[in-house]
């Protein structure tokens, strides 16, 4: 018979006494949940080194809680990965100066012992910091899952390693155009009027020039060798893996049916010794 069928059989007072503990013991172990969930951090502060006091002054209790604090947020910002970490610092600014709102309980007074024969002043605070709040400020974006090998989705591109081997330069042919033309046209006239002679002459005219040309200029023949790929695959491979990609040789590609009729890697080689395509 379950415990939970014993109680019932339990007189009334012996139930309700039962219900009252069960109930202490979900305080007390949420207590101690919440508890370890935040955050400590302590400070010792020697309070005199010259005649001995019976007790602390309140500027060396700020002057603890302050340090105790400091110390929790440095424990805190430590357990950070390298990606939240780097965001804290570009916004570590911000979250300072507003550290009440990610710390519920900032303006809790810390824990105290004081030491009246070592003259030493011993604080100790347990911060409940709201991670998710940090997390929506700090804005880090989750990387993907990586994808088990077999599973993901198939692409292809042949990353081929070269240098320039050998260049020839060709000069351009530059062709100029140039037309111009004129015209004009003069007209005299004379005219009597009432015993007067009148006359004038007009001129018109009108010119125009063109000029343009072309240039024609042969593309530089820059032939390559294919050199190692080592570097290339080193800085690649990693955030193609990362990004659940699996990448493979092109030699153990070749034969694959899935992929078709490959050319070889020699043929490959020598295309791009003098092109940047395949044909």
């Amino acid at each position: 018979m379950g415990w939970g069928l014993q109680m019932l059989f339990l007189p009334k007072r012996l139930r309700v006494l039962a219900l009252v503990l069960l109930s202490l013991t979900f305080v007390w172990a949420w207590h101690n949940v919440a508890k370890a969930s935040c955050v400590t951090g302590s400070s010792v502060i020697k309070t005199d080194d010259n005649e001995e006091v019976e007790e602390a002054t309140d500027e060396q209790i700020e002057e603890g809680q302050k340090k105790a604090i400091a110390a929790a947020w440095e424990r805190y910002i430590r357990s950070l990965d390298g990606d939240h970490l780097k965001a804290y610092m570009e916004k570590k600014g911000q979250i300072l100066g507003n550290l009440g709102f990610y710390v519920s309980n900032l303006k809790k007074e810390a824990s105290r012992d004081f030491s009246e024969s070592d003259q030493v002043l011993k604080s100790s605070v347990c911060l409940n910091i709201d991670k998710a709040r940090i997390s929506s400020v700090l804005k880090v974006e989750k990387k993907p899952k990586a994808i088990e090998s077999g599973t993901g989705s198939l692409f292809m591109a042949l990353f081929v390693a070269r240098q320039a081997e050998t260049a020839e330069a060709f000069k351009a042919i530059v062709k100029k155009n140039k037309s111009s033309s004129s015209k004009s046209k003069a007209k005299e006239m004379a005219r009597a009027s009432g015993g007067k002679a009148l006359s004038y002459t007009s001129q018109k005219s009108k010119s125009s020039s063109q000029s343009g040309g072309s240039t024609i200029r042969k593309s530089d023949d820059i032939k390559y060798k294919i050199i190692s790929g080592a570097d290339f695959n080193t800085a690649v491979t990693g955030p193609l893996i990362a990004a659940g990609y699996e990448p493979v040789e092109y030699s153990d590609l070749l034969g694959e049916e899935e992929c078709g009729r490959l050319p070889s890697v020699t043929m490959v080689s020598q295309t791009f010794k003098t092109k940047n395509t395949m044909a």
